[in-house]
């Protein structure tokens, strides 16, 4: 068992629908007015009961499906995975052996925050008895709540995080200091649940995080950099990493939860060069990321190396845009088909590389295509 160093004598949950076992490093229950942590069995994700060691790398998955932002749209968000085949009519757990990789921004903007946390935290806890698993990122949205920053949360968003036994006030300042209660490091039950979630993770060739590798992602390393984050929101670490500020100010390069540059419709060829290194460097031909609307839906760009970066933010907070996700098919760490899914059927993901070839652009523009395809 670990002790919270914070106290605090009442029991909150999220929208006082959420028992209090689920928000926990591995799915077990916390007694917070005994200020204790008590584990139970282990989960895929991490190392026997210690919440400190987050699993940062999987050797394969025989299907992957990648969903973006959330910021709060529940109902968007039941509707991707009811489509991707992983939640049922109940929003219960149907996908087998499936890993769900949600790439992070599930805060903010949206008015339902409590109800997609309230998802992703029973289907992990389901998933993982029949084989599969749930794996949450950290977005820039979550920090910026880790930080007491809640300048983006919706203003009606406050009365959804309730004190449990139905205590409702209806005072904003009142529901703000409920909410800081909630993520206030160290101790705080959203905080705790997010330091289980990490900033990058690599299954087989794939690597996922939520705005895009950078190199000092690469020089931190991803173990070491999800175990510096988990720290900092656990309370264990009084400094927060430098690479998780928008822009390191000793490298004057953005954050991977800040990285827009893989978002864009163009992405300038240094970057995808750049890219190419860094896949190079652990062994990846895939990085999918969220973080950058993508208003054509989940679309990808190849590198002159034949490497891709998909783009799986679909906007689903304002349930304008449409309401999909994209799957991979891995044999023994390798990807061997992608597939875009949403409520209307299935769509090629080489139709979604190719619409970025033929995107426009200003004159004298470079942009890069697959080979033989790239015009001035």
């Amino acid at each position: 068992a670990t002790y919270a160093p914070c106290a605090t004598a009442e029991i909150i949950s999220l929208g006082a629908r959420i028992r209090i076992w689920q928000i926990s490093n591995n799915g077990s229950s916390i007694a917070v007015q005994c200020k204790r942590i008590t584990t139970a069995n282990s989960s895929p994700g991490f190392d026997d009961d210690n919440s400190q060691n987050l699993k940062s790398q999987f050797a394969s998955a025989r299907r992957i499906i990648a969903v973006g932002d959330v910021h709060g749209g529940s109902k968007s968000f039941l509707r991707c995975l009811r489509s991707a085949g992983v939640a049922d009519e109940r929003g219960d757990w149907c996908g087998g052996d499936t890993v769900l990789v949600q790439v992070g921004d599930v805060l903010d903007r949206g008015v339902d925050e409590a109800g997609c946390v309230e998802t992703l935290l029973r289907l992990r806890h389901q998933s993982r008895k029949s084989g599969g698993n749930v794996v949450v990122l950290l977005g820039n949205h979550e920090i910026l709540n880790a930080e007491q920053d809640f300048r983006y949360a919706a203003s009606g968003q406050f009365s959804h995080w309730k004190v449990a036994g139905g205590i409702v006030e209806k005072l904003l300042d009142v529901m703000k200091g409920k909410r800081a209660r909630l993520f206030q490091r160290g101790c705080g039950p959203m905080a705790m649940f997010l330091s289980s979630c990490p900033v990058v993770v690599q299954i087989g060739d794939s690597v996922f995080c939520h705005g895009g590798l950078t190199p000092a992602t690469l020089s931190h390393g991803f173990q070491q950099l999800n175990d510096d984050t988990s720290a900092w929101l656990q309370g264990r670490r009084d400094d927060k990493p430098r690479i998780l500020e928008p822009v390191d100010s000793e490298r004057h390069e953005a954050s991977p939860l800040w990285q827009r540059a893989y978002g864009m419709m163009r992405i300038a060829n240094s970057d995808l060069a750049r890219l190419d290194r860094m896949l190079d460097a652990v062994g990846a031909s895939k990085m999918i990321i969220g973080h950058t609307p993508q208003p054509m839906g989940v679309n990808g760009v190849e590198t002159r190396a034949g490497n891709q970066v998909w783009r799986v933010d679909v906007g689903l907070a304002e349930q304008r845009g449409r309401i999909e996700c994209l799957e991979l098919l891995q044999t023994g760490g390798v990807t061997e088909s992608l597939t875009v899914l949403g409520e209307g059927g299935c769509d090629d993901a080489l139709y979604r590389l190719r619409m970025n070839w033929h995107a426009p652009r200003k004159q004298g523009e470079m942009e890069l295509g697959p080979p033989g395809l790239c015009s001035v």
